[in-house]
């Protein structure tokens, strides 16, 4: 009786094992498909809504798993993105600091250069005066 106890828990215990890897395997691959939907469409306007029915979670659970696997709240991420590219448009000289912003999906000035601040450590006008340096 005792080894077919041992049994049972050894079979329950790797059930729930392999039931927990596919649920991380789950997880990633919604990380997965949420970066690729933001590396497509970041400069169109995207709601947490439209983003947690595209993956087919709630905002909810969607929102912290996100964090959980990348570290950045998804508006973080999706901003990080935003300014990634107005800072290769600046850079490029063809485009100024608004028309950077607007391209990349910013549609508030002082919003983006608060964010831009953030993340890039400079604001986008010293990304200009660097590029006219070189």
């Amino acid at each position: 009786e005792v080894k077919a106890l041992c049994l049972q828990m050894v079979a329950v215990i790797y059930r729930e094992y392999k039931g927990s890897e596919g649920h991380a395997n789950a997880i990633n691959k919604m990380v997965s498909n949420t970066i690729q939907y933001l590396n497509a469409h970041f400069s169109e306007p995207i709601t947490i809504d439209e983003l947690s029915e595209f993956v087919g979670f709630s905002k909810y659970y969607f929102c912290r798993r996100f964090k959980e696997v990348t570290g950045k709240t998804v508006v973080d991420y999706l901003n990080f993105l935003r300014c990634i590219n107005a800072k290769r448009l600046i850079k490029s000289g063809q485009y100024n600091v608004s028309e950077s912003a607007y391209m990349s999906g910013f549609n508030n000035l002082s919003y983006f250069t608060k964010v831009y601040v953030k993340h890039m450590g400079n604001t986008p006008s010293d990304e200009k005066a660097i590029k006219q340096d070189n």
